[in-house]
């Protein structure tokens, strides 16, 4: 399940409490010679009305932790607190999370005062009633029992627990198709606060990191910023609203989507795996919105806007959650495709990447327009293009090809929107002609090219050219999340995307046209779009 990765000290305010620590780190692994022999774990394990807890310690895979030398405090419930669960039934995360429920890091006896609160192993944040007989509503039955590296204290009941965001998908039986995905990603990696001050480990302790939504930061990706994680929905000191899928919309919403990632090859595996991430892809929005189908419009942490919120979160269920709102939704997820999985593609032409001059008697000089003249192009920017030199063979006009990325399996309006050309600077400023080339990937991998001829430019305004009407590409050709995520980790690098989908620009101009100035070779070019459609 989710644990505690930060390793900043936070001074926390909830419900009035502050979060304090009085064990410096010295004390922490350095205890005193007068304290019992025994551990933590060996306490519980010799205490016959803790055995149901023990059984859990051992399920939860606790046992070298409390036995370890580091400084924990420890609330087990007695046997009657745990008289109805049955621990041969249980996963090892089911265990976590009732263990990590009632474990926390130093040491915390009953003379804490109530005001501070103690943040436990699962990250939540419980304090003392004043007096000390109780700790996050279970009373006390016996307390500040020594360890060798901690404090014990018994309970009569369990801490009442309600999960957070994340939490919640994992155990809940409602939504374990999503939880059976998502959990995939987990990994064990070393506590943070395992590390000395030297960069040795005193005692290694493993915690889960979920790096689909755990990755901070934000990073340019053909053409957009985009978020590296979904959003830390398994931090207790992050707030969200989130829109679950139950098992029967996990599956509607598959069957809706699936066929926009159909794989080369009819690969399913691959298919199944991209079309669950963009299922996931929308359903987080940061903060705890009550009412989010109240909203206008509402921005994941993808990020998509959504201009439909009543519809997305239309006959919702509201949970509560221990770090935000769930909004549970049955039969289906209401997504507008072209606002979630399915967005329009821009390819903008003055970016170098991407990009690749196709002979060698063409030069690209890309462009800011300033001022009133600004407007013409998307930030200012566009591409001038021109022949280098001048040469009526076809095959030495300028020809410019362009990457297509994250195409999907379906239909799509393509455009490219070309600017004025009396803004040119090398060559005629004149309209030009062109031959303009799709290759993309058919079913079985092979390139496969569709031809549109004739495509003309004007002197004295934009253009904006429709190359091919509702475009059907057989196979999606996208880089997941997922590739991203190991991209960042250093498993691949940028040069690694092969985008199989190409447009290819060529001026064709006879000798003729160029003399007679009716054509010229020159040209600017402000961005490539397709525009996804039914």
């Amino acid at each position: 399940m989710v644990r505690n990765r930060n390793i900043i000290v936070i001074v926390l305010f909830i419900a009035g409490l502050f979060y304090t620590c009085t064990d410096t780190r010295d004390e922490h692994y350095n205890r005193s010679d007068s304290l019992p022999d025994q551990t933590l774990r060996e306490l519980i394990t010799g205490n016959s009305d803790l055995s149901a807890f023990s059984k859990l310690i051992e399920l939860a895979g606790y046992d070298d932790l409390l036995s370890s030398t580091q400084t924990l405090t420890v609330w087990a419930p007695d046997n009657s607190a745990l008289s109805d669960i049955n621990a041969n039934s249980m996963t090892k995360d089911e265990a976590r999370l009732i263990v990590e429920n009632h474990v926390a890091r130093f040491n915390h006896s009953t003379s804490k005062s109530h005001l501070q609160a103690v943040r436990m192993r699962n990250n939540k944040v419980y304090s003392f009633a004043e007096g000390g007989n109780a700790f996050g509503g279970a009373i006390l039955k016996k307390r500040d029992v020594l360890a060798q590296n901690g404090i014990l204290h018994t309970l009569q009941s369990r801490i009442p627990y309600f999960p957070n965001i994340y939490e919640y998908i994992l155990t809940s039986p409602h939504t374990s198709k999503m939880a059976e995905f998502i959990s995939q990603f987990e990994e064990d990696i070393i506590d943070p606060l395992s590390i000395q001050a030297d960069g040795s480990i005193r005692d290694t302790v493993y915690i889960r990191y979920n790096p689909l939504f755990d990755i901070q930061g934000n990073w340019y990706w053909f053409g957009s910023y985009i978020s590296a994680g979904l959003g830390q929905i398994n931090k207790e000191d992050s707030i969200y609203t989130a829109l679950i899928p139950d098992n029967a919309a996990w599956d509607a919403a598959y069957a809706q989507i699936s066929p926009y990632f159909r794989a080369v090859r009819n690969d399913e595996s691959v298919q199944r795996y991209q079309t669950s991430l963009a299922i996931i892809e929308d359903l987080f929005f940061r903060g705890k919105i009550e009412n989010p189908a109240g909203n206008d419009s509402l921005v994941s942490t993808s990020p998509s806007v959504i201009r439909q919120p009543a519809t997305l979160f239309n006959g919702t269920q509201k949970i509560q959650a221990s770090n935000g709102l769930i909004f549970l939704t049955a039969s289906n997820i209401n997504y507008d495709a072209l606002e979630t999985f399915m967005k329009p593609i821009y390819v903008e032409a003055d970016e170098s990447v991407g990009r690749r001059i196709a002979n060698n008697n063409t030069t690209v000089v890309p462009r800011v327009l300033d001022g009133a003249l600004s407007d013409l192009a998307t930030d200012g920017r566009f591409l001038e293009v021109f022949q280098t030199t001048l040469d009526d063979n076809m095959e030495n006009q300028p020809r410019i090809i362009f990457d297509i990325p994250q195409v999907l399996a379906g239909r799509y309006n393509i455009y490219a929107e070309f600017l004025p050309g009396e803004l040119v600077r090398q060559g005629d400023p004149r309209a030009t002609r062109f031959r303009c080339t799709l290759n993309y990937q058919n079913a079985t991998g092979n390139i496969t090219s569709s031809i549109v001829n004739n495509v003309e430019t004007k002197a004295t305004e934009n253009v904006r050219v429709l190359l091919f009407s509702r475009f059907s590409f057989p196979v999606a050709n996208y880089y997941d999340r997922s590739w991203r995520i190991d991209y960042l980790k250093g498993l691949y690098t940028i040069d690694d995307r092969v985008v199989p989908t190409k447009l290819e620009i060529a001026v064709r101009v006879t000798a003729a046209e160029y003399n007679s100035r009716q054509f010229g070779r020159s040209y600017c070019i402000d961005r490539i779009i397709l525009e996804p459609t039914n």
